[in-house]
């Protein structure tokens, strides 16, 4: 019996350094954080989270593809984006980051799902 049990807890931690370990060699180019600007277009406010909306020019490396393929490609709700900057049709340059405590976003559900971002810097 003290045999079968040690075999499943050798087994089980096995497992969980499997799953915790990554075998995948790959790096991107770029991370959220890194000093890049990634160039946007302004779309303005979002109905569904009355959050400003931005198109990327571009896909953004380890951004997660957004919900919709089209008409909302490279779409995304721009969280932390300044007033000033809020214009429909703006061009502008932003850099990606990490907020520094959880969002909290209410959405309805009546319109495209968009993902969410968060701008670190804007130009």
């Amino acid at each position: 019996m003290k045999t079968k049990k040690l075999f499943f807890m050798n087994i089980t931690a096995l497992i969980c350094v499997a799953v915790f370990t990554s075998c995948n060699s790959e790096t991107s180019e770029t991370e959220i954080g890194d000093e890049v600007f990634y160039k946007a277009t302004v779309l303005g406010i979002g109905g569904d989270c009355k959050i400003c909306l931005i198109v990327f020019d571009e896909e953004v490396p380890n951004l997660p593809a957004s919900p919709c393929e089209i008409p909302c490609k490279n779409t995304y709700y721009a969280h932390n984006l300044p007033e000033n900057y809020q214009i429909a049709e703006k061009r502008i340059e932003v850099k990606l980051g990490f907020p520094k405590e959880p969002l909290a976003i209410a959405c309805t559900t009546m319109g495209l799902a968009y993902g969410h971002i968060y701008i670190a810097e804007v130009r």
